[in-house]
């Protein structure tokens, strides 16, 4: 699969008297504003002498050439909405030499395969320098700004193409091709998919730069940045706005830096809505500056989840990820630590905090040591599934937003209903189906086998800990997943299953966290999801920092850079017809193994890593298991844990159905139906049909 899932075409086709078509910026049918970046190849010698294009009928002969890189290419623009045809013959004759292909173009403001857009959606463009925003996409008029690097310091000036500083005032950086050129950037700032996007490059701006001829200070490489958190934002800024793509580290090596609003988690926890924006941006960056030799990414909490998601479900739109502080997915992490830490929190503190007042006792069901991570995890659950809040980080709410009192019929601000596409709705009142369950869980079950907790304090928890309705009030049974919901969360790849991610090279790296907030042991979640899907891990590098210091991490992460960068260049230099996973692994660096950093070298000692509330329950270290099935309780399997008659009593109240079975695979659990899923026109995601391909021509006359 070549990049943006474009299928590769066959290059010996012109070789046997075939033409062929690509579009180079994008898959075909997913083309998007008007353009698109295409190229011929021909048995013939194609120049404007001896080829006519046309689209729709109408002569764009004039817009290809043979290019300085000595492919016939050609940006194709005015292309029309819905289907276009794109036909290429050899002039004067009548001999069916040529091709067609149909190039399916969609608004530049989405959507494309997400599926319908939220609504409302707060316009922010003068907030980010644009002007005023025009139509309901919040479009505006795109911002170039120039910047330079100061000599002797670390910090990005304004450059005035039009009055420059003095040539001793601009630093220098070598690119990591040895190319040495004034550290001069351009930002380009705009609206796409009606999020706001920054592109920035090395730029000198006396110099032309066309796609098929860059300038000599780009290496060809992308890089994009994704942003944490998570949230359903209604906001086109959001309130963590854009990740900074003046970043030293990547610009001075030559990399293209960018990203969207839409791709941080704090504004946007839509990950199909992300990987829309990935790779709207990317066919844009394509189209203007030149197709891209790989892209790789970064991004920290939500951003690593973001990473993973994109990668594992829209396979070729990132070719190498460094995810920070990541965990698997939103969709394992959401429900099970933030909704599974919050009923903790709600219990030892409102329920039964006299059972509970030594912290140990409560760090021990919970996986986390002492005043540390579940208690953080709890507070932004309600964050996530509490309708009242959380659409804009806005306080007070807009008065549109969901009040079961006020506005019944309001704006719901959860996670869920901001993805009905995926999730559909529930036919009872409407709301969005919810993947979110807690019936069987046997919460502390671990500790209590391990004599840490007493059978009266398991039994309590137990029983009193409840769950939430639908709009996440407490109450005292369970909460049960939505039957639908939990079929799409698998089928559409919302829980990442890992098979694609075989195919790309991962560098998982983590910041020390006195609180383990960002737990090591997420890392250890995806290697063995990659384990079970691909019978290995050996693809993820995972590294760990042990000490507290900024200057030391980022060390770190030029060091994964640079390894990512050579792990990926040796793919790109293997012809051969081994799959892309195999490739990955061949082409693993010697340094590219996990391993502790201390001091900015390689270490023995790592620190210890701790459990989240689902394992401390038994759960697997996969923690991909949204509902367990059930299993009559067996009170062997307390081991020597003897239960009173009354305790015993009170277990069979709080499980009638039984107890979690964690040898059987979840309720609705299942393979992804597919990679590149289309939610348009569609709840719960379908495949795309494959990439469109150009056909020859009939003979003419």
């Amino acid at each position: 699969m070549a990049p943006n899932g474009q299928a590769a075409g066959d290059p010996s086709r012109s070789s046997r008297g075939e033409v062929r078509i690509e579009v180079l910026s994008n898959r075909a049918d997913l083309v998007s504003g008007g353009d698109a970046l295409v190229e011929v190849d021909a048995p013939w010698r194609s120049d404007t002498r001896t080829v006519r294009v046309s689209l729709n009928g109408r002569d764009i002969t004039e817009l290809f050439d043979r290019r300085p890189n000595g492919r016939y290419q050609g940006l194709v623009t005015g292309l029309r909405g819905g289907s276009n045809k794109l036909t290429v013959r050899e002039k004067g004759t009548g001999r069916g030499h040529g091709a067609q292909l149909t190039i399916t173009n969609h608004s530049q403001q989405g959507p494309i395969f997400a599926g319908k857009q939220v609504e409302p959606w707060v316009c922010e463009t003068e907030q980010f320098g644009l002007g005023p925003a025009t139509g309901p996409a919040c479009a505006a008029a795109t911002r170039y700004d120039f910047f330079y690097k100061a000599a002797g310091t670390n910090s990005f000036e304004t450059y005035d193409p039009a009055s420059p500083p003095a040539r001793a005032r601009v630093a220098t950086t070598t690119t990591d091709e040895g190319k040495t050129v004034p550290y001069v950037v351009r930002r380009e700032r705009g609206v796409i998919d009606r999020g706001i996007y920054d592109v920035a490059v090395l730029f000198d701006p006396d110099e032309a730069w066309q796609p098929w001829a860059p300038q000599r200070a780009w290496n060809r490489k992308l890089h994009w940045l994704f942003g944490g958190s998570s949230a359903p934002g209604h906001r086109q800024g959001g309130i963590a706005g854009v990740p900074n793509v003046l970043n030293d580290l990547l610009l001075s090596r030559g990399h293209a830096v960018a990203s969207s609003s839409l791709t941080v988690g704090a504004n946007n926890v839509n990950d199909v809505v992300m990987a829309e924006a990935v790779m709207m941006v990317k066919e844009h960056v394509i189209e203007t500056y030149g197709p891209v030799r790989h892209t790789t990414s970064s991004g920290a909490s939500g951003g690593g989840a973001a990473q993973y998601g994109i990668a594992d479900n829209y396979p070729g739109l990132l070719d190498g990820l460094i995810p920070e502080m990541a965990v698997p997915d939103m969709w394992s992490w959401g429900p099970f630590e933030l909704a599974d830490c919050d009923q903790l929190g709600n219990y030892f503190n409102k329920i039964s905090p006299q059972l509970w007042a030594d912290a140990d006792d409560r760090a021990a069901v919970s996986g986390t040591y002492p005043g540390a991570a579940c208690q953080t995890w709890g507070s932004v659950g309600n964050g996530w599934f509490n309708p009242t809040v959380g659409c804009t980080f806005m306080n007070p709410e807009p008065d549109w937003v969901y009040s079961p009192q006020t506005n019944p019929t309001g704006v719901r601000c959860t996670n869920q209903d901001y993805m009905t596409n995926v999730f559909g709705n529930r036919t009872s009142d409407g709301f969005a189906n919810r993947a979110l369950d807690n019936v069987g869980l046997q919460y502390g079950l671990e500790t209590l086998l391990r004599g840490e907790i007493s059978p009266d304090q398991f039994v309590d928890l137990n029983v009193k800990i409840g769950g939430r309705d639908i709009d996440y009030n407490w109450i005292p049974q369970r909460t049960r997943a939505d039957d639908k919901a939990l079929q799409a969360v698998y089928r559409s790849g919302r829980i990442t299953y890992g098979r694609q991610l075989a195919q790309v090279p991962i560098m998982d790296i983590r910041r020390f966290d006195a609180s383990d907030v960002h737990a090591k042991v997420h890392s250890q979640m995806e290697r063995e999801r990659l384990i079970a899907a691909n019978g290995t891990a050996a693809n993820l590098v995972s590294w760990a920092q042990n000490e507290a210091d900024p200057a030391l991490y980022r060390q770190l992460f030029a060091t994964a850079l640079t390894t990512l960068d050579e792990w990926l260049a040796g793919v790109k230099r293997d012809t051969s017809q081994a799959p892309l996973e195999i490739k990955v692994l061949r082409h693993k660096p010697a340094k590219a193994k996990s391993t502790c950093w201390e001091g900015g070298k390689p270490s023995a000692h790592c620190l210890p890593t701790y459990q989240m509330p689902r394992m401390v329950a038994g759960g697997p270290l996969a923690n991909d298991i949204v509902k367990c099935q059930l299993t009559p309780i067996d009170w062997d399997a307390y081991g020597s844990v003897k239960f009173t008659e009354g305790q015993k009593q009170q277990l069979r109240l709080a499980f009638p159905s039984g107890v979690c079975d964690w040898t059987k695979p979840g309720v609705g659990q299942q393979r992804p139906i597919g990679v590149w899923q289309t939610f348009t026109g569609t709840t719960g995601g379908r495949p795309l049909a494959d990439p469109p391909q150009s056909s020859p021509t009939k003979p003419l006359g």
